[in-house]
């Protein structure tokens, strides 16, 4: 079973910068080609999240392990 938060750290310093919380346990995550949203799959869905906020922005509940391409 997965976890259903996500810890996020900015490399090479290895700091840490936030901590995202999933209603399921996380199956996959990816960062958007830009890097300003973090999609984050779980066996509900896919939910997006702000990176300069790490607010949670919207959730689509009709996906199910698809992230960005």
């Amino acid at each position: 079973r997965f976890a259903a938060r996500l810890e996020i750290y900015r490399l090479p310093e290895f700091m840490w910068v936030a901590a995202v919380t999933n209603r399921a346990g996380i199956q996959a995550f990816a960062f958007s080609p830009a890097a300003d949203e973090l999609a984050v799959s779980t066996r509900l869905g896919v939910e997006l999240w702000n990176t300069r906020t790490w607010e949670s922005t919207r959730e689509l509940t009709d996906f199910r392990g698809l992230l960005y391409g």
